[in-house]
């Protein structure tokens, strides 16, 4: 119990200090037989390197003929997705339950606590921003960027492929998605979308 309240006090203190152990040392990469240590060079590498992997993976992904079959096959009592305008009380309530107290933030540097805190004081702005989001079918532009930060694995720490790549998006932006996942999530479940056999992020269901 004492070594349990230990850690939890340490990584307070740690997060308070602004010395996370997500942060990365300076780094020095190798690039074409050369040592590249100017900052915004190797950002850009971080950044054609992690585009490009992404990539490659989509390219590896089978299409499953099984999937379109389902969707085919589907009866949907509702063909058309309208998303419900929230109110206060209810976005209020689902950010209440959703966001996280975490320190941790994106590029605006607020946290999530912080927009937490001030919930109360943000919440008719936010509904109105929301619902205008949902309106006019557009996720603000500014809210599509994160924080990246590249986090050294094993093995040589100049290579880019032991790298892996951990990005924090504004508290805002989850603001959105929340609301946005809230509607989705009422859709799928009133026409019966999911397949009985999707266990992946399906509540009370799991892959292991």
């Amino acid at each position: 119990m004492h070594s349990t309240k230990q850690t939890a006090k340490f990584t307070q203190i740690s997060e308070l200090s602004n010395k996370s152990c997500l942060r990365s040392p300076n780094i020095v990469l190798k690039h074409n037989n050369m040592s590249v240590t100017d900052s915004k060079q190797i950002a850009n590498l971080f950044s054609d390197y992690f585009c490009k992997a992404a990539s490659d993976v989509i390219d590896q992904i089978q299409p499953s003929n099984g999937s379109v079959q389902y969707i085919d096959s589907m009866k949907v009592k509702s063909k058309s997705f309208f998303f419900n305008p929230f109110t206060v009380p209810e976005l209020y309530e689902l950010l209440t339950k959703k966001l996280n107290c975490k320190f941790s933030s994106g590029y605006d540097e607020i946290p999530p606590f912080i927009l937490k805190k001030c919930l109360h004081a943000l919440i008719h702005s936010l509904v109105y921003l929301v619902n205008m989001s949902f309106a006019i079918g557009h996720f603000p532009d500014c809210l599509r960027m994160g924080k990246l930060t590249p986090i050294f694995k094993k093995y040589d720490s100049s290579f880019l492929e032991n790298y892996r790549p951990i990005t924090v998006t504004s508290a805002f932006s989850k603001v959105f998605e929340h609301a946005f996942l809230h509607r989705l999530h009422s859709f799928i479940e009133k026409n019966n979308i999911i397949s009985s056999n999707q266990h992946g992020f399906v509540s009370s269901k799991s892959t292991t």
